[in-house]
């Protein structure tokens, strides 16, 4: 007779509190009360896969890196873990730190500041604080050798039994409002503590021993002990102290460190908007202001080509074209393209004939000008193909070869 085979599969997963297996199991869609089909012998494979990219992540995580900020007292080095977007350092980021430096690391309670370069607006990039927070006794963390600590008062938590019986045991933990419970490093040794009062007020038994909960909340419960009338609490269920004395939780979550998350990641897009904004809004009165400086440019060299030609008058090609005879004898700046020289000193441009010019000034064909002449009314002009045209006619006084489109380094349109 075949002996049935004993499972080696335990009753419950133990992960540590601040696993990154726990939440990828949970993205999965796996969940505490489901682990009967997880274990199920397809699963085990899957099991085995991220377990072993799990093993090598942590390994991988639990390298400090280090990163340069700066103080009063020069250089001092923190660790990238003391910033809780770790993952989203950038090479580009700076590092403020305000407390004392000792051997080349912040240490101590003080302000850390975590400022990144964004681009905001085509190349315009702008430095915002992305992350500022002050380290004291009372928030529970400190600074030591670059590196954070726990530094937690546990006599200003009240340690609340709500439920204790043969099948089922719970605590919460209420925290002061000023604790950072949003960090699983200061969430955890509450936990840790706890389940020690938990354990010493209401013994395991085999009845409850996989029924035992706590949680950790800012305010305290004044309804059912299953109820959670908060919203948001970091919580575990069955927890346990390994042989090697490592805290573990059968299920884990911290609602405060989702929502400081998301609060953060809502404060960048506020503070990128904010830039983007400004650097919208300065643009735009840089556009104002380099407008004003090149109308006051092109208003100061239209007027010094009026004054050194005596020009009376601006008129358009087609105005001239039309009746020339209207500004007969006067000097008139007109814009005018080159076309090509009739003999040594009379020139064509746009169908206007003129004339005294300087043999070897216009040599391209094309080239705009804005032109101040003597009208002189109208001259007989060839055409390609043997006849005749009238055409305005002015007597060369003084040209502008054109720098800018449609003369406008000259011209206001």
């Amino acid at each position: 007779m075949l002996k049935k085979r004993k499972s080696t599969v335990k009753s419950r997963m133990e992960v540590p509190v601040t696993s990154k297996f726990t939440s990828s199991i949970h993205k999965l869609g796996f969940s505490y009360f489901n682990r009967r089909f997880f274990m199920g012998r397809g699963m085990k494979t899957i099991l085995a896969v991220v377990m072993s990219l799990y093993v090598s992540s942590s390994a991988f995580a639990a390298e400090t890196r280090w990163v340069v900020s700066r103080n009063d007292q020069g250089a001092c080095t923190v660790s990238r873990e003391a910033y809780p977007h770790a993952s989203m350092y950038e090479s580009d980021n700076s590092v403020f730190w305000t407390g004392q430096c000792i051997e080349g690391k912040a240490n101590g309670t003080g302000v850390l500041e975590w400022s990144k370069r964004i681009k905001v607006f085509g190349d315009k990039t702008a430095e915002i604080k992305y992350w500022v927070e002050e380290f004291t006794i009372k928030n529970g963390l400190v600074v030591e050798s670059g590196e954070l600590k726990t530094s937690i008062d546990f006599d200003s938590i009240v340690f609340d039994v709500r439920g204790c019986d043969p099948s089922y045991s719970a605590l919460t933990a209420i925290v002061p409002s000023d604790l950072w419970v949003q960090y699983d490093m200061v969430v955890s040794p509450i936990m840790r503590k706890a389940m020690e009062v938990l354990n010493s007020k209401c013994p395991i038994t085999p009845r409850n021993q996989n029924n035992r909960n706590i949680a950790v909340v800012r305010k305290k419960i004044e309804t059912e002990r299953d109820a959670n009338p908060f919203g948001r609490s970091a919580w575990c269920e069955q927890p346990k102290i390994k042989d090697d004395k490592s805290f573990v939780c059968g299920r884990f979550n911290n609602d405060f460190r989702a929502d400081y998350v998301s609060k953060m990641r809502q404060m960048e897009k506020l503070l990128k908007d904010k830039a983007y904004s400004a650097e919208l809004e300065n643009s735009r009165v840089n556009r104002i202001a380099t407008a004003e400086q090149t109308d006051k440019i092109r208003l100061e060299r239209y007027g010094a080509f009026v004054t050194k030609n005596g020009v009376t008058d601006l008129v358009k090609p087609n105005t001239l074209k039309t009746n020339p005879f209207v500004y007969e004898g006067k000097t008139i700046a007109v814009e005018l393209d080159f076309s090509e020289m009739l003999t040594a000193d009379r020139g064509l441009f746009d169908g206007v004939v003129v004339s005294g010019l300087p043999g070897n000034l216009f040599t391209v064909k094309g080239t705009t000008v804005v032109l101040a002449g003597k009208v002189l009314g109208k001259t007989p002009v060839k055409t390609p193909f043997g006849g005749e045209v009238s055409a305005p006619h002015l007597k060369f006084i003084g040209v502008h070869v054109c720098e800018a489109n449609r003369c406008s380094d000259i011209l206001s349109r």
